[in-house]
C-alpha cells in the first residue's frame, strides 16, 4: 500500500484497483482550481480553494479543514487527486490561518487575529467558517454542479474537532415542511483527532447521536506518537459502541463497515499522514468510494434542488 499511496498522490488513477465512475476519463481535463472568498455570519472573510468536478449532480463534495497553524495548501495533492476522481473539493483557510487573517472589530476597523490569544469560544467560531463554505457549496448544488446530499468533512487535528462540531450543527438544523436545511454530512475523515485543545474538546459532538454513531467515519493516526494515538484510539473505541462490529466476512465488512481505524507506523500526524509512502491517502479514497460513491442512488443521497422558498433570488 505504500507504493499505492505514492501512485495516488502522483495522479496515477490506474494504480487503484477499485472501479472509478464511468463518467470520469483520464484524458478529460479537470477545471483549474479556483481561489474564492466566502464571508461568515460574523464578518470574517475566509479564503479557500475550490476544485470543481465534471460530474455535476453526481459529484460528491468534500470540505477539508487543516489543523492548528496549518493552511489550505496542505491539502493540495489530495484535493487534486480526488478532483480527478470526480469529487468536488473545497479547502478553506480557517480564521487566523493562511490568508484568512483579519476580522472586523466592533468599531468597524480591520484587525488581525492573534493565534496566541485564540482559545475556547474563539476557536469554536471556526464552525462559522465551515458554515460559510457550506453555503458556497449549496449554491453550487443548486446550479447542478455537485450533490450536497452526499457531503463529506475531512479534518486534521483540531480541524477534525471543528468538523465534528459543525456536523452536529448541520444535523440539528430543523427540517422545514418545504425546505431541508441540513442533515447533509454523511461521512467524516479524521486525521489525528484530538480530544481537547485550548479549551475546545470533542465532548459536545461525541454526545450527538448522529456524529458518534450515524455517520460513516474513518480515523487515521500515526501510532508512534503516544498522545495522538491514545486520543484517536479512545475516540474510535467510543464510536465503536454505537456503530457495532463489522461482519466477519471480509467482503461483507467492506460493504457494511461504516467505522474504520487506520494506524500508520510513523510519528507524523494530521496532514502529515498524507506524506508519500503512507497508506492514508489510499485508505481515504477507498473509504469515500465505499461509503459515498456506492450510495449515490440510495434514499437520502439523491440530488435535489435546495432553494429556500422564503428567500428571494
Amino acid at each position: 500500500l505504500g507504493c499505492l499511496a505514492v501512485a495516488l498522490l502522483a495522479g496515477n488513477t490506474s494504480a487503484f484497483a477499485q472501479p472509478t465512475p464511468k463518467e470520469v476519463e483520464e484524458k478529460d481535463k479537470v477545471p483549474d482550481p479556483e481561489n474564492v472568498t466566502v464571508e461568515t455570519k460574523d464578518g470574517v472573510r475566509i479564503k479557500a480553494t475550490y476544485y470543481a468536478s465534471k460530474l455535476k449532480k453526481k459529484a460528491i463534495p468534500i470540505i477539508m479543514l487543516h489543523g492548528w497553524e496549518g493552511n489550505r495548501g496542505e491539502w493540495q495533492a489530495l484535493a487534486s487527486y480526488l478532483q480527478k476522481q470526480g469529487y468536488a473539493v473545497i479547502c478553506p483557510d480557517l480564521r487566523g490561518h493562511g490568508q484568512s487573517l483579519t476580522y472586523k472589530s466592533a468599531s468597524g476597523d480591520s484587525e488581525e487575529f492573534d493565534l496566541e490569544k485564540m482559545k475556547g469560544a474563539d476557536i469554536e467560531k471556526m464552525v462559522l467558517d465551515v458554515e460559510a463554505v457550506k453555503k458556497f457549496l449549496m449554491a453550487k448544488n443548486n446550479a447542478g454542479e455537485l450533490n450536497i446530499e452526499a457531503l463529506c468533512v475531512v479534518g486534521a487535528h483540531v480541524g477534525g474537532t471543528i468538523g465534528m462540531m459543525w456536523a452536529a450543527l448541520d444535523w440539528n438544523a430543523p427540517r422545514l415542511p418545504s425546505f431541508k436545511q441540513g442533515q447533509d454530512v454523511k461521512a467524516m475523515v479524521l486525521l489525528s483527532p484530538v480530544e481537547s485543545f485550548r479549551g475546545v474538546n470533542t465532548r459536545g459532538p461525541m454526545g450527538h447521536a448522529t456524529v458518534r454513531g450515524g455517520l460513516s467515519t474513518l480515523i487515521c493516526v500515526g501510532k508512534e506518537d503516544a498522545k495522538a494515538y491514545s486520543d484517536a484510539k479512545r475516540m474510535h473505541t467510543a464510536m465503536l459502541k454505537f456503530h457495532g462490529k463489522p461482519p466477519a466476512d471480509e467482503k461483507e465488512a467492506a460493504k457494511k463497515q461504516d467505522l474504520s481505524f487506520v494506524e500508520e507506523k510513523t510519528e507524523l500526524q494530521g496532514t502529515g499522514l498524507l506524506t508519500r509512502g503512507l497508506q492514508t491517502p489510499a485508505e481515504i479514497q477507498k473509504f469515500l468510494y465505499l461509503r459515498l460513491w456506492l450510495k449515490l442512488d440510495d434514499t437520502g443521497y439523491e440530488w435535489t434542488e435546495r432553494k429556500n422558498p422564503l428567500q428571494s433570488e
